[in-house]
């Protein structure tokens, strides 16, 4: 018996192609704000219980009295991300309000 190899699979213009998988990294960065809005709105059950210990063992979240809050990092993390999402153009829908984290801890 000949073994036959499997087609070739080629990319013509106009049709899917499938997207490339990315990293942990960049699924948490592209996830941190919507993760922070969540927790503002003391909505935790819809995060990940992965994401929030990635956030954690990064230094972007941190664990005070129960309750989790950004750090400094987690702070200009934010901060880097919707500049960077304002300079693409995709304007305030991707904007959220954060408290600055030195305002938490005096708070």
């Amino acid at each position: 018996m000949s073994r036959q190899a499997p087609p070739s699979i080629t990319a013509t213009p106009g049709t899917l192609a499938c997207p490339a998988p990315i990293s942990r990294g960049d699924q948490l960065r592209l996830e941190f704000l919507t993760t922070v809005d969540s927790l503002q709105r003391r909505r935790a059950d819809l995060v990940s219980e992965g994401f929030l210990e990635d956030y954690v063992a990064l230094h972007w979240l941190e664990w005070n009295g129960g309750a989790l809050r950004l750090t400094v990092t987690g702070t200009n993390m934010c901060a880097q991300m919707r500049a960077a999402f304002a300079g693409a153009g995709l304007g305030s829908q991707f904007v959220v309000a954060l408290p600055l984290a030195e305002a938490d801890a005096n708070g």
